[in-house]
């Protein structure tokens, strides 16, 4: 059992020594050949920056070069394209960025990570540069602790023991090699109270007292989410599963006030020619922003400043069609996710691809990772080409879509699922049971739960355009809004 009192150290620093390429033809005349770097550390008396000369090839590395700084805005700063930054070096979420081998490259607050930077039109190019660790509104704070050893690889789990946090936190367990699932989470109460439990979960059994999902990269818990939440001045005990044996970080994020305003980051991933376009995307995504901000403008929330990006070159072929694998992994749409590192600012990110194997949207999680970016729960997916097929639920657009899965990132889960088994616990939630399967055939659809939740934005199916009081109070609560 370990605590999140223990502490990890970060991974050591690479010391390999810089090389210098052979050929005059690449550097400036009487310069002598270009040294090339990967941290500032392996310069001498320049930064180490992007090479103008080399740089353009799409998904090939980014050259990077020991050369003074150009005319441009600092690391940290909002972007377009490689010449904006003084650097060369433009992450696609939209800020300046500083190459690294390893997280002491960066400053504390930020982690090296790989990331993609827009060298061209029609390129993209990878690297590992420094990214915030989280980027929160004023009244949210966050704190981070790695437990080395933490996470065994057994089939039974492993037990984490939490502290107290402040309502509302949300508390991320992220392994930081290969996957896991929390699978139990309790107070450590001298009479626990059980807020999760994988095992009881189904038919015929009370809905947990704090839901989640139970996987995710990394896990992701609201505390309380909802009414029925119990909070314990003890401290919490996770039990997590991990597929192999892993450090653990644990991310806790505590807001002190509810926010009213929501920033976001739209990423156009091909759907069906879609450009970035104006101060809110092209017209369809124009209008849908209008119906999502509708029905959210009812609980006090309004979209902020709002920011658009194209995803262009291979990546743009390789995750405009997110598919699942052979278990109904979503591994491509993970990868997608990631690329929100380097955001710079506390949003959401939103990809409009054209089309996801297995749903019209997707959220990264029930909540998402509140003002962390580039991980694989880091976004929201809309599939626009599945969105403009016939048969569709009335109403179901990509206004509402993106309404109910910006319903899911900031806590909220369906409040009937499609089996009608598994209802969410809000109590002024509606409810739609499987005994409302008049047709027996295994799904309450919109038509078969009129007036029993169907208008609600968290219906499975999306049907409706309403929350109840305690949903708005959920989503009002996130740390992500300011």
């Amino acid at each position: 059992m370990l605590d999140v009192a223990d502490e990890a150290t970060d991974s050591g620093v690479d010391a390999r020594m810089p090389r210098r390429d052979a050929g005059s033809d690449a550097g400036a005349p009487d310069a002598g050949p270009i040294v090339t770097c990967r941290a500032d550390r392996e310069c001498a008396d320049t930064p180490c920056v992007g090479d103008r000369a080399r740089m353009g090839a799409d998904l090939a590395p980014m050259p990077l070069a020991c050369e003074p700084l150009r005319a441009g805005t600092a690391d940290g700063e909002t972007c377009d394209r490689n010449t904006d930054c003084a650097r060369s070096l433009c992450a696609v979420a939209g800020t300046c960025v500083r190459p690294c081998v390893a997280d002491t490259d960066c400053a504390p607050d930020r982690r090296c990570q790989q990331i993609y930077v827009r060298s061209a039109d029609a390129s993209l190019q990878p690297l590992d540069a420094c990214a915030d660790r989280w980027n929160l509104p004023p009244s949210a704070s966050a704190t981070e602790t790695e437990l080395a050893g933490a996470l065994t690889g057994s089939p039974s789990g492993d037990e984490i023991l939490l502290p107290a946090v402040s309502p509302t936190s949300v508390v991320m367990l992220g392994a930081l090699t290969g996957s896991a699932s929390l699978v139990r989470l309790e107070t450590r109460d001298p009479v626990p109270v059980v807020l999760f439990d994988v095992d009881a979960l189904g038919f015929g059994v009370p809905p947990p007292l704090n839901p989640m999902y139970p996987d995710g990269s990394p896990v992701i818990v609201m505390l309380p989410n909802g009414p029925r939440g119990v909070t314990s001045d003890a401290g919490y005990r996770a039990v997590v599963v991990s597929e192999r044996a892993s450090a653990l970080r644990v991310t806790t994020v505590t807001s002190t006030a509810p926010g009213n305003v929501v920033d976001l980051d739209l990423y156009y991933v091909g759907p069906r020619g879609l450009v970035p376009r104006g101060d809110r995307g092209p017209p369809d995504v124009s209008r849908g922003l209008d119906v999502a901000e509708e029905v959210l403008s009812r609980h006090g929330i309004r979209f902020g400043t709002i920011r658009q990006h194209e995803i262009v070159g291979g990546l743009r072929d390789r995750y405009a069609l997110i598919e699942s694998g052979p278990d109904f992994d979503l591994v491509e749409l993970h990868e997608l996710f990631a690329l929100s590192a380097a955001a710079g600012r506390p949003t959401i990110s939103v990809f409009f691809v054209r089309e996801i194997d297995v749903a019209l949207g997707i959220a990264g999680g029930a909540p998402g990772p509140p003002g962390v970016h580039g991980t694989p729960g880091s976004g929201i997916a809309i599939s626009v080409d599945l969105l403009t097929i016939p048969g569709l639920p009335e109403g179901v657009d990509i206004g509402r879509t993106l309404a109910h899965e910006l319903g899911h990132y900031l806590g909220l889960f369906h409040t009937s699922e499609v089996d009608g088994l598994i209802i969410e616990p809000l109590p002024d939630t509606p409810e739609c049971g499987f005994e409302h399967d008049v047709d027996g055939d295994g799904y309450v659809l919109p038509e078969e739960c009129e007036g029993a939740g169907a208008d609600n934005l968290m219906f499975w199916a999306a049907s409706g355009d309403t929350l109840t009081a305690q949903q708005g109070e959920v989503i009002r609560s996130m740390p992500v809004l300011r």
